[in-house]
């Protein structure tokens, strides 16, 4: 046993962990709902949207290309709680093998490789039947398109990557840890799972009960809770902040078991302390996102109360008679328009106020085809009317 390495060890109890978790019958039971219940859900959808909307994108119904979206929450906790059970088991069952390879061999393996190699079979055996779900809802949808089929259409590919690379897998990883940990610190497989799957409840639960603006912080899906967009992308950059941060958090619940339950191969100190340092980190990072989205919320409050003071504020009373102009759209960028407003304005009566988004950029404006005054703040386009005033 000294010849074996610590990425070897793991790599043997990987394999050892994913033989008994696919010769269980939970695993069976488990691949064949997850598998026929994703396709399933997808394709109904999809079908549904093609006969009741005549392939209109706007509909009760997503479309193909935005399916993935809705389902993507409750396909994540379900496996979320089957991670959590073969976790809870992985472990119990790893610690009575333990003993018996200390027995068998005079220089333990680490506990790290065992833990790593525990972890790693629930998250790639949960993993495979999204991934085998997902892959054959793209191919019917393929298929459907190719035949003009009611189900035709398929999941962008970026959008179907994020979920099974990145979403997933990290979700994946950090329910995994905490279940370990909890495994390594309770000498009871079920109690050890109960709490796993209490937390995964109080997960799922959190998603439905967060605000929206707290959702950058809450959700591990990219782009739930948001409108689908074909202009514009729904991953910023906190997403990538916040699944890295997830992914170390797991790495220290992966290393606070090895430090709770240690073997004499393993530094009990370093353990702990690498685990807390992690999982520190993996804290701050999404606080940090709910605090930029509470002072996000506080700051379109206070344009709210802008426009809303400028309501009792004098300005000349303008009606729109024809809109015409020219939208650019940069997918992923913004909107530029080139806009001619025909308006009919009293003579008098103030300045010419108008309510746009406070995003928006004025970059020129005219008034009968010369430049004006104007201010734009908070959203709020205030435009100064020559002293004649009539328009």
């Amino acid at each position: 046993m000294n010849n074996v390495t610590p990425m070897r060890a793991a790599w043997a109890v990987l394999r050892a962990e994913l033989r008994t978790i696919h010769r269980s019958a939970a695993m069976r039971v488990y691949a064949v709902l997850a598998i026929g219940g994703i396709v399933a859900s997808l394709l109904v959808t999809s079908y549904w949207h093609g006969v009741l909307s005549g392939n209109n994108p706007i509909t009760v119904y997503m479309a193909p290309a935005n399916v993935l979206g809705w389902y993507a929450a409750p396909i994540l906790c379900g496996a979320l709680a089957v991670v959590v059970v073969f976790a809870a088991t992985a472990s119990g069952r790893g610690r009575d093998a333990a003993r018996i390879l200390d027995a068998l061999h005079s220089r333990p393996v680490s506990s790290a490789a065992l833990q790593t190699g525990r972890l790693l079979a629930p998250i790639l055996a949960c993993w495979w039947p999204l991934a085998a779900a997902l892959v054959l809802t793209q191919c019917a949808g393929a298929v459907g398109t190719a035949w003009d089929m009611p189900w035709g259409g398929v999941m962008p590919a970026t959008t179907l990557l994020a979920f099974l690379l990145v979403d997933a897998p990290v979700a994946l990883a950090l329910f995994g840890g905490v279940t370990m940990l909890l495994a390594a610190a309770i000498p009871s497989r079920a109690a050890a799972g109960a709490c796993g799957l209490a937390l995964a409840g109080l997960y799922a639960w959190a998603l439905s009960a967060a605000p929206a603006y707290l959702l950058p912080a809450v959700s591990l899906v990219s782009g739930f809770g948001v409108l689908p967009s074909d202009f514009l992308t729904n991953v910023a950059a906190e997403t990538f902040l916040h699944r890295g941060a997830a992914a170390l958090a797991a790495a220290g619940f992966l290393a606070l078991s090895v430090g709770v339950n240690p073997r004499p191969a393993d530094g009990r100190r370093k353990a702990l302390a690498s685990g807390a340092a992690l999982c520190a980190v993996g804290v701050v990072a999404p606080v940090g996102i709910g605090w930029l989205a509470a002072d996000g919320l506080a700051q379109r409050q206070t344009w709210r109360s802008a426009h809303v003071q400028a309501l009792e504020q004098p300005a000349a009373d303008a009606a729109i008679q024809r809109v015409q102009g020219r939208v650019r759209i940069a997918p992923g960028h913004g909107i530029e328009l080139d806009v001619t407003l025909d308006l009919r304005v009293p003579a008098g009566g103030g300045p010419l106020r108008f309510s746009f988004n406070p995003g928006m950029t004025v970059r020129d404006l005219r008034l009968a085809d010369q430049a004006a005054a104007y201010t734009h703040e908070a959203g709020l386009l205030t435009v100064s009317r020559p002293a004649s005033g009539a328009g």
